[in-house]
């Protein structure tokens, strides 16, 4: 429960975000970028993970999460990349969280367009992201 209320205060508060995809992991709020993430677990399939809960190479778990957009009558083409710390069971319940419809409770710092995001072939264990944005909260 310490990590829920520990991760919901650094979205709250974020920290400063370093330049995208030039972070040591150390306290990394961006993923990191032209890296293998393992996808741990995904929902929502639509041609490719729409919800997914990875872990990078030194154990930091991410939430991609590309919702669908009512308005386009498609999937977003962003995926909206929140940090997820680095305890699995409390990245599960954030996960779990989100899938569940709830909103992220303060900002984000970064998004990846889908197209530029890369799946293994069976598209449901790994991925490899290309490019990050910086972007503003909604």
């Amino acid at each position: 429960m310490q990590l829920w209320k520990a991760t919901l205060r650094a979205w709250k508060y974020p920290i400063a975000s370093p330049a995208v995809g030039e972070n040591d992991g150390a306290d990394a709020v961006t993923p990191p970028v032209n890296e293998w993430l393992t996808i741990v677990v995904y929902r929502v399939f639509h041609d490719i993970p729409r919800l997914i809960l990875a872990v990078d190479s030194i154990g930091k778990f991410w939430i991609f999460d590309s919702k669908f957009d009512n308005e386009r009558d498609d999937y977003s083409p962003v995926y909206i990349v929140y940090p997820a710390g680095d305890e699995r069971d409390g990245a599960q319940r954030i996960f779990t969280h989100i899938a569940d419809g709830s909103a992220v409770p303060g900002e984000y710092t970064t998004r990846a367009l889908v197209n530029t995001v890369e799946f293994d072939q069976t598209r449901r264990q790994q991925l490899l992201i290309k490019s990050l944005r910086e972007v503003d909260a909604i």
